[in-house]
């Protein structure tokens, strides 16, 4: 007995109804053309590059490019060291001169460095009022000690200002820059040294960090060294400003002036002897 084939030929099958030919996918352009979008907007996102600073961030990117963002580099430095400062304030305000710095360091220029970096440091406590009357010797040189005392007396000056650069280096707008300053006041009358403060600064340029679609770099500003005198000369002039806001009395009442029989007094004998005549404390 043989087996029957019940299978059909291929001609024989019945064809697919037209609802099952339409639910069957289609492979179309729809991938083609999506990328010639993106394609296309990669372009005109390119030619318009947005750009944002807010304070010390900067963001800068385009849709053609990774995207950057800038941090503006501060000035890095340790409080004041004060290793001499006078016990008592002063009676009155003070009058000072500003000698040029010194630099202790061997270098190229050294005598016009210390001249530029002094006149940096002596404008910044000018802008604070450090003093009330405070003037630059601009052909001077920082000798210290009595030598600075007797300048200061020579032109009438309570006080004698200057110092040393201790350490200098600067990197410009690409590296590194590190300025240690050693500020001393004398006495002009007795040739004493009233205060001596030490403190350093740098501004200094960190490793570009590299993520996924942003990198990260050091801005650092357009005169570091200007940057970190200014800074530093902030910070040394507060214990000096306290010093002398310590040591002025309370304003006299209205009717001082007046002796005990109720008429003002002679105005000759109220005014003061000159700055230079009068003890500091």
């Amino acid at each position: 007995m043989t087996a029957r084939d019940h299978r059909q030929p291929l001609s024989a099958r019945p064809a697919a109804s037209a609802a099952a030919r339409n639910a069957a996918p289609r492979r179309g352009p729809a991938l083609p053309a999506l990328l010639a979008l993106c394609a296309l907007a990669v372009l005109l996102g390119g030619c318009q590059a947005a750009t944002e600073r807010i304070d010390r961030y900067g963001y800068t990117g385009d849709l053609g490019a990774r995207s950057k963002l800038y941090v503006d580099e501060n000035v890095r430095r340790e409080p004041p060291r004060v290793a001499v400062q006078p016990v008592t304030p002063p009676t009155r305000e003070l009058s000072a001169i500003f000698l040029p710095l010194r630099v202790r360091q061997n270098i190229d220029g050294s005598t016009h460095l210390g001249r530029e970096i002094g006149r940096t440091f002596w404008r910044a406590w000018l802008a604070e009022t450090v003093f009330p009357v405070f003037e630059f010797a601009e052909a001077a040189t920082w000798p210290g000690g009595a030598e600075a005392a007797a300048a200061a007396r020579a032109v009438g000056a309570d006080l004698a200002v200057g110092g040393d650069v201790t350490y200098f280096y600067a990197g410009g707008t690409a590296g590194d820059t590190r300025i240690a300053l050693n500020i001393e006041i004398w006495d002009a009358i007795n040739g004493q040294m009233l205060w001596s403060i030490q403190q350093g600064g740098s501004v200094t340029r960190e490793l570009t960090q590299d993520w996924i679609f942003t990198t990260r770099e050091s801005r650092l500003p357009d005169d570091p060294v200007y940057a970190v005198v200014t800074a530093l000369a902030h910070d040394m002039g507060r214990p000096v400003r306290a010093w002398q806001a310590a040591g002025q009395a309370p304003a006299a009442p209205a009717d001082a002036s007046a002796n005990a029989t109720g008429k003002p007094a002679d105005k000759a004998a109220a005014q003061p002897a000159p700055l230079r005549e009068q003890p500091l404390f």
